[in-house]
């Protein structure tokens, strides 16, 4: 007998605790997924959807592009007055969309209880106080929920539905929400192409609009939508974005397009140390296209090089690097080359009549560089740099002794070590690009001070390194041109 009390008293007090719990903790947690309030737009409507933990939404627009940019002013204007609000989501939806010649603006997300409750009851959340002076709340006769922004930003109406919060611009648009989250209208289908199970999502839609006005410019591409998806994931010691687009016929005409090819990056080019930038493309053969004609027409008269010639110079692999040092008389900057491998006898040639140009007269003399037959080096008054052999030409200015180095490009941008083909690639080196900008910028105001005028804002490459200093080592590569990945580290303390 006082076992059976025993037992049923446990069972009771187990159920009133737990009911208690509800009571107190507001609502069972929330099973529904973030996306099942987003709307599916119009086929021709224009779309940004973003989707992720609260602090992909935490960014800020440039005051000057909002201003500047009239016609987008509205969208501009949407998603700066949602950002804040979905900063504080533990998970967050949006959806901004261009119909009837303005923005709409639907958003789904899991805040937490405090706040839900808050908003349901038209309170201002306390976990806001940081945007407190951005956003005001409101309760109208109706029961429904306003959020009302500065500067001209639209409301927000919200509606809280177990613990899922629905944001939109309109009270249109927040009836549509909840037909969709009731099963009577269709939701936007979010089935994500790129790395589905990471957190943080991203696409882009154009209805069509890019392919529209191409044509109508007279640029023959397919009248196809264009989109871009995205997904990233990152921690405190590193990141990746990855993305891949859908109907770039309609963007890149066809003829163009079938000659935008990956090639393996295997070649040899000069890496200067420290290397601080460098960049690749697969230039595609351009004969017997309409641009071929174009280029044939801007050829000078007497020019060295016929139109054949030039095209097999412009084809191929293309590099740029920046990386060791240059001299201009006294002052001494970062050096740059662009390097043209495999370009063959027609290399040579074009070295050869680098040095032949008026300008030459300036040069004392030219001094030959190891490792390549033609051209060579000048010290006086820069470090001009002109040099070839049948599989590498190189232009630029660079001191000569730093241009002994010679590495598989492969070997020398990370992202490209396992899988070296790819169409395009980029690397750079936050901290040594930082140190050049500081460079440049010491010098220009040397200049200044004597008199001259190199054509270089100190005061924004000041900027400009401090924001770059914390960004570490960044590998673009792209492996087609329908998609790529970017893979950055943070800076070392």
């Amino acid at each position: 007998m006082r076992k059976g009390l025993f037992f049923w008293g446990g069972f009771i007090l187990c159920f009133a605790i737990i009911g208690l719990a509800i009571f107190f903790m507001g609502k069972q947690p929330e099973q529904r997924a973030i996306t099942e309030p987003i709307p599916i737009p119009e086929p021709s409507a224009p779309y940004v959807y973003l989707e992720g933990k609260g602090d992909v939404f935490d960014f800020d627009l440039p005051e000057e592009l909002v201003k500047e940019t009239s016609q987008a002013r509205p969208f501009l204007l949407a998603v700066q007055g949602f950002s804040p609000v979905l900063s504080y989501s533990q998970q967050g939806a949006s959806l901004i969309t261009w119909e009837s010649n303005q923005p709409h603006l639907y958003g789904s997300a899991l805040f937490s209880l405090a706040t839900t409750q808050s908003l349901e009851k038209g309170e201002f959340p306390q976990e806001w106080k940081e945007i407190e002076e951005q956003i005001s709340i409101t309760k109208e006769e109706d029961g429904s929920v306003v959020l009302m922004g500065s500067s001209g930003m639209p409301p927000l109406y919200v509606h809280i539905d177990g613990g899922l919060t629905l944001l939109s611009t309109s009270r249109e648009g927040l009836n549509l929400m909840k037909d969709v989250l009731n099963n009577t209208k269709d939701k936007l289908d979010m089935s994500w192409k790129v790395s589905a199970d990471w957190a943080s999502h991203f696409r882009f839609y154009d209805g069509g609009i890019f392919s529209q006005l191409l044509s109508l410019d007279g640029v023959e591409v397919s009248l196809v939508p264009f989109t871009f998806d995205a997904a990233w994931n990152e921690n405190e010691e590193k990141g990746e974005l990855r993305w891949k687009t859908t109907g770039i016929e309609g963007v890149i005409p066809a003829p163009i397009l079938e000659r935008l090819s990956p090639i393996r990056w295997d070649n040899r080019i000069v890496v200067p140390e420290p290397l601080m930038l460098a960049g690749g493309l697969n230039v595609p053969d351009v004969a017997h296209m309409d641009i071929e004609q174009d280029l044939t027409e801007e050829i000078p008269e007497g020019f060295p090089f016929s139109s054949e010639e030039i095209l097999e110079l412009l084809k191929g692999p293309l590099c740029v690097t920046v990386g060791g040092s240059s001299k201009f008389i006294f002052f001494s900057l970062p050096g740059i080359l662009l390097q043209l491998p495999d370009r063959g006898v027609a290399g040579v040639k074009l070295v050869n009549e680098f040095w032949s140009q008026e300008w030459r007269v300036l040069v004392p003399s030219i001094q030959g560089l190891e490792g390549f037959h033609a051209g060579g080096t000048s010290d006086v008054p820069l470090t001009v740099v002109g040099a070839a052999r049948e599989d590498l030409a190189i232009f630029g200015v660079m001191q000569k002794d730093e241009i002994q180095v010679e590495k598989k490009i492969s070997s020398t941008v990370p992202a490209l070590k396992n899988n070296s083909e790819a169409f395009a690639w980029l690397y750079a080196h936050g901290a040594r690009l930082a140190d050049a900008f500081d460079v440049v910028a010491r010098a220009s105001a040397m200049a200044s001070k004597l008199g001259s005028d190199i054509g270089v804002n100190v005061e924004e490459l000041a900027r400009g390194a401090e924001k770059i200093r914390n960004i570490g080592e960044i590998s673009l590569v792209m492996p087609s041109i329908n998609e790529g990945y970017i893979r950055w580290t943070a800076p070392e303390l």
